[in-house]
C-alpha cells in the first residue's frame, strides 16, 4: 500500500536521478566485492616487485587466511584476486590456490619492515611468522620495494627463526642467523666486514630488489615456482587485513 512517505521518497529519488552530472563528479567507487570471480584459472603468479609476501607449504588456503587474521575473506579465482589485491592495496591479501604443495600469500597490506622504528615492525612481524611456523613446517617472508628502499627476507622453520635480514635506506637493521645459499652469492655478503661503497665512493651496496627475488627463487621457487604453471585451474581467497596490520589507516 502506497504512504505519503513512500510516494515522497520515489520522487525525491527521481529529481536525484535527473539532476544532471556535473563534469567535475567523480563516478562512484564500485565495492570491491563486485570484481570477484570464483572461476577456476591458472596459477598467473605474482606481481613481486613493491611487494609483500608470504610462502609456506601448506594445502588449505582458507586456513591460511584465517590464520592471517584477514576479514571478509571471499573466495575468488588468480586474476581477480591480484587485480583485487593491486586496486586495494592498503587493506587486501591475496592467498593463492595450492601450488605443488605451498601456498602464497601476498600483497604491500601485510607488515613491512622488521625494524623497531616502524609501527608495523619488530617484534610484530618477527612473532607473527613464528607463529605461523607452529601452524606450517616451512615458513618464508619477502619484501621488496625499491622506490622506500625497503628489502627484507626471513625464513622459519619448525616455529624457529633461521634467518632474516632487513635493510632500508642502505641500512641494514636485521641480520641473524647464518647465510644460506644462494645469499653467500650476493655482493654485499662477500665483504667481511659487509662495508662497501659504489664506483663513486657514497653509496652502499647493499642488498636490492633482485637479490631478494634472487633468494626468494632459490628457497621457496617464488614469485613463480617451477612446474607450478601446469597446475590445473583453481581459487583462492582474498580479504581484508586486520587494524593491527594498518596502524596509519
Amino acid at each position: 500500500m502506497l504512504t505519503l512517505r513512500s510516494c515522497w521518497r520515489a520522487l525525491l529519488q527521481t529529481i536525484h536521478d535527473m539532476r544532471p552530472q556535473r563534469s567535475g563528479d567523480a563516478p562512484p567507487t564500485p565495492h570491491w566485492t563486485t570484481y570477484l570471480d570464483p572461476t577456476p584459472d591458472v596459477p598467473l603468479g605474482i606481481d613481486s616487485y613493491k611487494s609483500s609476501w608470504i610462502a609456506v607449504q601448506g594445502n588449505d588456503p582458507l586456513q591460511l587466511a584465517q590464520h592471517l587474521g584477514l576479514k571478509d575473506i571471499h573466495e575468488t579465482n588468480w586474476r581477480s584476486g591480484l587485480y583485487i589485491r593491486k586496486e586495494y592495496s592498503m587493506s587486501h591479501v591475496f592467498v593463492s590456490p595450492v601450488m605443488a604443495g605451498w601456498l602464497l600469500a601476498q600483497g604491500t597490506a601485510l607488515p613491512t619492515s622488521l625494524h623497531g622504528k616502524d609501527p608495523r615492525s619488530a617484534p610484530y612481524p618477527l612473532l607473527m611468522l613464528q607463529e605461523l611456523g607452529q601452524l606450517y613446517d616451512q615458513v618464508y617472508y619477502f619484501n621488496t620495494n625499491r622506490i622506500t628502499d625497503y628489502h627484507t627476507w626471513v625464513r622459519v622453520e619448525n616455529g624457529k627463526l633461521v634467518r632474516a635480514f632487513d635493510c632500508y635506506a642502505h641500512e641494514v637493521r636485521i641480520d641473524t642467523g647464518k647465510l644460506i645459499p644462494p645469499e653467500s652469492e650476493i655482493e654485499y655478503f662477500k665483504h667481511p666486514a659487509r662495508e662497501i661503497t659504489d664506483e663513486y665512493g657514497d653509496s652502499s651496496l647493499t642488498p636490492d630488489e633482485d637479490d631478494v627475488l634472487r633468494v626468494a627463487r632459490a628457497w621457496v621457487g617464488c614469485p613463480m615456482p617451477n612446474g607450478f604453471q601446469d597446475e590445473r585451474p583453481s581459487t583462492g581467497f582474498i580479504g581484508v587485513v586486520p587494524r593491527k596490520f594498518r596502524p596509519y589507516a
